[in-house]
């Protein structure tokens, strides 16, 4: 999960952060691989994007899994782990910003329920190749939606 996050960060300050003068093309993702890519950038920006947004849905729901096994009044990093988890959740589908990639609770997890596959070790998310197979193969409206946020800007 930690990975996903930190992927997730990394693509939300390359579309938000602004530019600085070490960084010109900071905070530009979108409009440099969207507005002036190539039909294989622009794929990329969107995909790419999409399954990010996705993955971290996918390894936070597996989370969600685990932790109803574990006794919450017990362990305090398991507590503070779920305060962490309702923290990142709750921006997401918050009225408080622009509607532009609001996606509810309910939405979340089913973005992430779609994801996850049983794996050599048990549940685990798909990696991107299999992403874009499942995703061509599968149009999904949800995905679909959140796809055609992520090209809006």
């Amino acid at each position: 999960m930690g990975r996903a996050a930190y992927d997730l960060q990394s693509r939300i300050f390359n579309i938000v952060a602004g530019p600085d003068n070490d960084h010109p093309q900071r905070g530009r993702f979108l409009e440099v691989y969207l507005g002036g890519g190539d039909e294989r950038t622009r794929n990329y920006a969107i995909k790419n994007t999409l399954y990010l947004i996705a993955q971290y849905f996918a390894w936070t729901e597996l989370v969600r899994w685990d932790i109803q096994f574990i006794d919450l009044g017990v362990d305090e990093e398991t507590r503070r782990l779920t305060w962490l988890q309702d923290n990142i959740y709750s921006p997401w589908q918050s009225d408080n910003y622009t509607p532009l990639l609001r996606i509810f609770a309910g939405e979340q997890r089913a973005i992430g329920e779609r994801l996850i596959r049983e794996g050599t070790r048990g549940p685990e998310c798909m990696g991107y190749a299999a992403f874009l197979n499942f995703y061509k193969a599968n149009p999904d409206p949800l995905l679909g939606a959140l796809e055609a946020e992520i090209m809006a800007p």
